[in-house]
C-alpha cells in the first residue's frame, strides 16, 4: 500500500514529504520541506521547531523539548482517579541525555532533509564515528579511511525514491534503543524491516 501511495499520490498532485506524509505543494509541510525548515517530533512531521507537546488524557504522551517524554496512566479509571485527587497523571518518563539529543538531531535530518550532515558539531561527529565503526567493518566506509574523511562535513543525500522510502531503516542506524543490527534485520517492535 505504501509503494502504491508513492505512485498514486504524486499523480494526484501531492508531494512526498517523508515517511508516510504527503502534502499539496502549496501546503505548509511542503513549503517547509522545500525551505529546509521541516521538523519531526514523535507524532510526525511538523513545521514547528522546538515546541513542547503536552498530552491530555489516558495513555497520552508529552514531549518536553530538550527534557524528555512523559506518559500518562493508561487505565482510564486510574487516570480519572489521580486527576480528581490532584495528582500528576504521569506514571513514567524518559529524560533525554546529550547523546539522545544528538541522535534525535541526526535522525531528524534524515527524515526531514532528506540530507544529513556528518559534521555539524563535535558531539554529532563523534556519534557518527562511533556508530559506523562497529556496524561497518570496511574502513573506507567506517570513517577511518579516505572515504570517511572525504564525507565528513558534507550533507549526504538519501537516494530518491528508494532511500527516502527506507529512511526509517537509515535512521535506525542512529537509534541507540534498537538492537545494533536492527537497521539490517529489523525489529518488529519498533519499525518494519520490510518497508
Amino acid at each position: 500500500m505504501y509503494l502504491l501511495a508513492q505512485d498514486m499520490l504524486p499523480v494526484a498532485g501531492y508531494v512526498f514529504i517523508g515517511l508516510d506524509h504527503f502534502a499539496k505543494p502549496e501546503e505548509r509541510l511542503a513549503v517547509a520541506m522545500r525551505e529546509g525548515t521541516l521538523q519531526r517530533n514523535f507524532q510526525g512531521m511538523t513545521t514547528g521547531r522546538g515546541l513542547d507537546l503536552i498530552g491530555f488524557g489516558a495513555s497520552s504522551i508529552s514531549q518536553l523539548t530538550h527534557i524528555g517524554y512523559l506518559q500518562n496512566r493508561r487505565d482510564v479509571d486510574e487516570y480519572i482517579r489521580v486527576m480528581q485527587s490532584g495528582e500528576s497523571p504521569a506514571y513514567r518518563g524518559k529524560r533525554f541525555t546529550g547523546d539522545d539529543l544528538a541522535r534525535q538531531a541526526v535522525i531528524g535530518e534524515i527524515y526531514c532533509g532528506p540530507r544529513f550532515a556528518l559534521q555539524t558539531s563535535r558531539h554529532r561527529r563523534a556519534l557518527c564515528c562511533r556508530l559506523f565503526r562497529p556496524r561497518d567493518r570496511d574502513p573506507r566506509r567506517a570513517g577511518g579511511g579516505r572515504a570517511g574523511r572525504t564525507a565528513a562535513g558534507r550533507r549526504l543525500p538519501l537516494t530518491d525514491p528508494l532511500g527516502r522510502v527506507l529512511m526509517r531503516t537509515v535512521g535506525a542506524v542512529f537509534d541507540s534503543y534498537l538492537p545494533p543490527d536492527a537497521y539490517r534485520v529489523g525489529d518488529r517492535q519498533y519499525f518494519s524491516a520490510t518497508a
